[in-house]
């Protein structure tokens, strides 16, 4: 099929234009006038390098006849399809080539001759590795199964040997599908003599998107001719699978409509019609093929179907040409999966997938999309936008041309990679000078040295610590530090730092648990540090004792907390056995910092530093036309990506008829109309589909900061959360963003969607919250404490940073009220420890052991709390941990206790809860502008209703105005006594209705003892 005609927009050589010009050599096995896809995407690909200012020359085999003129292409013909003397030609070629000159091989093992088995030339690319090519693999070759005959497993073999040499020659390589990727990293891609960065390139369609509409319209007249009623076609070249599958297919999809036609269009197309009328002579008037056609008129008669079909034998993938040509014409198309299928069929209501290929499968597919002319329109917009986001031949070639897109080619001994130098900044100078303190400032930032395990790679899940520490290390370069980053991994196209491999010799130590635990622990004492002034560990370091250069290490999370929430008894043993490592890693580093608050007090580390945000990609913008939810996640695990999919299948999809769930994770789920699937995007499609969304929803049962949370938030978009240590911390225990449990989450999430108004004041509280976490913030941050780090290590005295503080480092008092989970008793559930010393907290434990135990009891199902006298915040950490409690009003008169008060709270998040109200009014019988009176908070409240009153001193005055209060059934009472006012309390309860117990003050007699009172209803046991 000629390409002549082919018209590419205006756009791609705008997109393309940004890069400077640059001189190509392409080296392809087809070329026109030969067809095939590699031909077709050979010329589109030289045309639109040529239209972006570049030069290009093609060295291809001769053709039946002269390659069609193209200005600012030079093809040059091999004398045969690369035999010895084609392959001696290419030899010349690359050594008169300039070094600039960018060589890409379009890389199909079976199409370079010798019975496809080209191993010679597969060796002159290897030769070439000094020089560094760019390949372009559109196969890797073939699989190697079981059900595969012998000879073609043994061509298999050999066409992994060819990649294997092939990508040794490679400085970029770029794949055609995401299955290339994996198959080229178990080659070894990932290590090699230089670094590699995987890219994929989708082909895009090879004939025009866009047809006449005269010309469809009169195809379709022809065609329908007033007896029928829809157009069911396939485009293709009708290969040996095709006619073996096409046939009991189109035969099926005609016995079931009286109203269908077929349409096949492309080459072979007419032996598959004969084949049919052959066996089937009935339906000859219904099948028509075109046989081999202009591009102009491809896209003519493909836009004249009504639903295209298109299986293929390794199932949908984004090589298969026929099926972009569908996509960008806007057809409702029908495919399978299979092996080569990626998940980003999935994506965007797209395709129609089947399951298999199978003539039932597709001929029911067939059938439900004739029935459903809106499920038609949809999925031909759909297929029509995803081949303009990720298949159009102008992102292609703006990928192509990007010469950042991978690192450039190291000398063959050098160990780590090389950056530009940057000068340090003013902030970098500010920051390094500011910590000073009483020891020497720094005239420049500190070599640094940053370790962990993984960095980011294309077509790999992603961990939030990998991602952290990859846009740690640019913030810090952007700020003018230098940086090196040791991983086992290959480092991102985007990359700012220097890299330097760890042990490449042995690949598997990140793959082997019992490698990375132990073995990669044990190897880092022999790293070399002399190029480092502080050493920046992320993870894997507990063993590591030889320490020469000052430590900083961060806690992401806690392996305690992800035990407790671990849903496999495997990974809740190895996060037990992690625990401890954790807490020896944090000992040996010089410094030590936590990114949560919650890490920080299971671990005893004063220095929170939150993780950052980038605002230049993660910003607001135009949300979806209906209603969407985000969810970013894995389907297992702590995340529960199931658990929210078949929440929103069973309840929020039936009760809201317009929403739509985009589902991000690591596994498909099953198909549903109004489920979007999409796996791990890159960071642009990701920032995207965050400011698109209108609820970002993560119902996790653990995170130690939030990454999710916060980019959402930059994004403009409100949050909804399971209450987990990062979710409160960053939500700001509900001020940022919606908090609810299981059994409420569905409610909350509709709730949202259907109030505009919440949503923009969430989105707006979450957008200012997350201008406190920018990546300089954060950056500057971290050079404050390599500073410190520094001079502690060198033996000098640190003070302590007296500087503000704001929501990216924040320093935890030595001694504070925290927060604790007592698993049984009747302190069970949170209570709060003080910074009295062990013998006191012990003695207080014992004199309060009935209060709090009746405490809990009466709290137990309770809807609010005044507390008078508050005290040490006992009971308000109580009644906020309990869920159908939802108010508090704390009243403590005495602004020092009530200050005391706010500063033992805030560690935890309860200051700034919701439901709590810490009043500093007085309680007493005259209501006036400085006092109050229970009665005065009736119209707040929630039934049943406790109230604590915890100032001897002041119960009289507070229950003279509590007359009304006094005399509703649904109200629990706790007093606090002094043997004055026992008998007198005692009778006062009695008369008014209440069952009275007396608490004892323990062994200690200054404590006051405690009234207990309540309805005889409320069940809450006798006196």
């Amino acid at each position: 099929m000629s390409t002549a005609g082919v018209v590419e927009p205006r756009v791609m050589v705008e997109a393309t234009r940004a890069a400077p010009a640059q001189r190509w050599c392409i080296i392809t096995c087809e070329y026109p006038p030969v067809m095939g896809g590699v031909s077709d995407h050979t010329f589109l690909l030289s045309r639109a390098l040529v239209a972006a200012g570049d030069t290009v020359d093609v060295w291809t085999p001769a053709g039946p006849a002269a390659p069609p003129p193209l200005d600012g292409v030079s093809v040059h013909l091999l004398p045969s399809l690369f035999g010895f003397d084609a392959l001696l030609e290419l030899y010349r070629m690359f050594r008169s080539l300039p070094d600039e000159t960018r060589v890409l091989v379009q890389y199909v093992p079976t199409g370079y001759g010798m019975r496809m088995l080209n191993v010679p030339f597969a060796l002159l690319l290897f030769l070439q590795r000094r020089r560094g090519i760019d390949i372009y693999f559109h196969e890797v070759g073939f699989p190697i199964r079981r059900t595969e005959r012998l000879r073609r497993n043994a061509g298999g073999i050999i066409h992994l040997l060819m990649a294997w040499l092939a990508v040794r020659a490679a400085r970029r390589v770029f794949v055609a599908i995401p299955e290339w990727q994996r198959r080229l990293r178990r080659l070894g891609i990932r290590e090699a003599d230089s670094e590699r960065v995987v890219t994929w390139i989708p082909v895009p369609s090879n004939v025009p998107a866009e047809a006449d509409p005269e010309r469809v319209g009169a195809i379709r007249e022809r065609l329908l001719r007033d007896r029928y009623e829809f157009i069911v076609g396939h485009f293709g070249t009708f290969g040996r699978y095709h006619l073996t599958v096409l046939r009991p297919t189109f035969e099926r999809i005609l016995d079931e409509g009286s109203e269908r036609v077929a349409l096949l269009v492309g080459r072979g197309s007419i032996a598959l019609r004969d084949a049919l009328v052959a066996g089937r002579p009935d339906l000859a008037d219904r099948i028509v093929a075109t046989g081999g056609l202009e591009p102009s008129e491809v896209s003519a008669h493909i836009s004249s179907c009504d639903v295209l079909v298109q299986p293929f034998d390794d199932g949908v993938s984004a090589r298969r040409t026929s099926l972009m040509a569908g996509l960008a014409l806007g057809r409702p198309v029908i495919t399978n999966r299979g092996s080569s299928s990626g998940t980003v069929w999935a994506m965007r209501r797209s395709v129609y997938l089947t399951e298999s290929d199978e003539p039932a499968d597709l001929a029911q597919a067939v059938r439900a999309l004739l029935d459903d002319p809106e499920q038609r329109e949809s999925l031909g917009r759909g297929g029509c936008a995803l081949h303009a986001d990720l298949f159009a031949m102008a992102r292609g070639v703006a990928r192509l041309r990007n010469t950042t897109s991978a690192p450039e080619p190291l000398p063959r001994d050098a160990r780590v990679s090389v950056t530009r130098p940057m000068a340090p900044t003013a902030a970098l100078t500010a920051a390094v000078a500011g910590m000073a303190n009483g020891g020497p400032t720094f005239a420049k930032a500190p070599r640094i040295l940053m370790l962990h395990t993984t960095l980011p790679e294309p077509g790999r899940k992603l961990g939030g610590v990998e991602v952290a520490v990859h846009r740690l290390a640019n913030a810090l370069v952007d700020l003018g530090a230098p940086v090196t980053v040791a991983s086992l991994t290959a480092a991102p196209a985007d990359a700012r730092y220097a890299r330097r491999t760890l042990f490449g010799a042995l690949p598997w130590l990140h793959t082997s648990r019992f490698g990375r635990l132990v073995v990669l622990p044990l190897l880092l004492n022999a790293l070399r540090l002399d190029d480092a002034e502080v050493v920046h560990f992320h993870g894997d370091d507990w063993f590591v004792l030889r320490r020469p250069r000052a430590t900083v290490r961060t806690l992401h999370g806690s392996a305690l907390r992800e035990a407790q929430r671990a849903t496999r008894p495997g990974r809740r043993i190895l996060q037990y056995l992690v625990y401890p490592l954790e807490r020896l890693a944090a000992r040996l580093a010089t410094t030590a910092v936590a990114v949560g608050e919650d890490t920080a007090v299971l671990h005893g580390i004063r220095t929170v530093i939150g993780h950052g945000v980038d605002a230049a990609l993660f910003h607001p913008g135009v949300k979806s036309p209906t209603a969407r939810v985000l969810y970013v996640g894995t389907w297992e695990g702590r995340k529960r990506g199931r658990w929210l999919y078949e929440l929103f299948v069973d309840q929020i999809a039936p009760r809201h008829p317009d929403v739509e769930l985009h589902f991000i994770g690591d596994v498909v789920p099953p198909m549903h109309a109004r489920v979007r699937f999409e796996e791990f995007p890159d960071d642009e499609a990701l920032a995207r589909a965050y400011r698109e969304a209108w609820v970002f929803a993560l119902p996790s049962t653990y995170e130690g900061f939030g990454i999710p949370y916060l980019e959402a938030m930059a994004s403009g978009t409100a949050v909804l959360a399971t209450p987990n240590p990062g979710a409160v911390e960053l939500l700001g225990n509900g001020r940022f963003g919606v908090l609810a449990d299981d059994t409420v989450f569905a409610d909350a999430l509709l709730r949202l969607l259907d109030t505009h108004d919440v949503r923009d004041r969430l989105a707006a509280a979450g957008l200012e919250r997350s201008r406190e976490f920018t990546w300089p913030k954060v950056a500057t941050a971290y050079l404050a404490v390599y500073a410190q780090a520094i001079r502690q290590r060198a033996g000098q005295d640190v003070a302590e940073s007296s500087g503000a503080r704001d929501g990216v480092v924040r320093e935890l008092p030595s001694r504070t009220a925290s927060m604790r989970r007592r698993r049984t008793g009747p302190f069970r559930g949170l209570w709060l420890e003080s910074d009295e010393g062990r013998a006191a907290r012990w003695r207080r434990d014992v004199r309060a052991r009935d209060h709090n135990r009746w405490l809990v009891r009466f709290l137990a199902d309770a809807g609010a709390l005044i507390d008078v006298g508050a005290g040490a915040g006992e009971a308000m950490l109580y009644a906020l941990a309990q869920p159908t409690i939802m108010r508090v009003l704390a009243f403590e008169p005495d602004r020092v206790r009530r200050d005391a008060l706010r500063r033992m709270l805030a560690p935890n998040g309860m200051a700034s809860d919701p439901r709590l109200t810490l009043s500093g009014l007085a309680i007493g019988r005259d209501a006036d502008d400085e006092t109050a009176t229970l009665d005065d908070q009736l119209p707040e409240l929630r039934w049943p209703l406790v109230v604590r009153l915890a100032a001897p001193s002041a119960v009289d005055a507070v229950l003279a105005g509590g007359a009304r209060l006094l005399a509703q059934d649904s109200v629990r009472w706790l007093i606090a006594l002094t043997p004055e006012t026992r008998e007198r309390y005692d009778d006062l309860f009695h008369e008014a209705g209440y069952l009275v117990r007396h608490l004892g003050a323990g062994w200690f007699g200054s404590a006051p003892s405690w009234l207990a009172a309540w309805r005889e209803d409320e069940g809450l046991g006798s006196e």
